[in-house]
């Protein structure tokens, strides 16, 4: 039994992203839904084999708005990693041909962010200034239709007269 763990696709975009091609070899689960809607999110679980782990590899290619391609790449070169290859298209932060390099945590779970309209995507990867990046379609939403990462536990620590969200005594 390999390493095992999740990799999490959020489609943040107003486009379904459907599957062109899924390779692997030597990987015990290596499974992608054919489509991830529009406004959804998937969490797959993948395993390295563990046999030979430098040959260890795969590539699921998905494709949205017909055009713009972006293949999810599991590498083991020199270590486990999850990559994200924009193939045919750029973001606002990351230029067409990016290695998106997400890591990997076994038992654990690495994700991928695909927000914004077709002429204007962002991803996660180079995350500085997202909201500078995103003001355009962002300042057209409504507070509880936006998804803020890493604002899980906001204000949930020491900070003045507060404490884990109430007032201090």
């Amino acid at each position: 039994m390999g390493q095992g763990g999740y990799v999490t696709i959020v489609n943040a975009t107003k486009y379904d992203m459907a599957s062109t091609i899924n390779h692997s070899y030597q990987m015990n689960t290596w499974k992608f839904p054919d489509i991830i809607a529009a406004g959804t999110s998937e969490k797959i679980y993948v395993e390295w084999s563990g046999v030979n782990q430098t040959t260890d590899v795969a590539v699921h290619e998905y494709v949205i708005n017909g055009s713009k391609a972006f293949g999810i790449e599991a590498r083991n070169t020199n270590g486990y990693n999850i990559c994200v290859h924009l193939k045919s298209f750029g973001t606002k932060t990351c230029p067409q041909g990016t290695l998106i390099e997400l890591g990997w945590v076994n038992d654990g779970n690495v994700t991928f962010i695909l927000s914004g309209n077709i002429d204007s995507l962002s991803s996660s990867g180079n995350n500085a200034g997202w909201i500078d990046n995103n003001l355009d379609f962002l300042r057209t939403q409504k507070l509880r239709e936006i998804c803020i990462p890493g604002a899980q536990n906001s204000m949930m620590s020491n900070f003045g007269n507060y404490y884990r969200g109430k007032l201090a005594g």
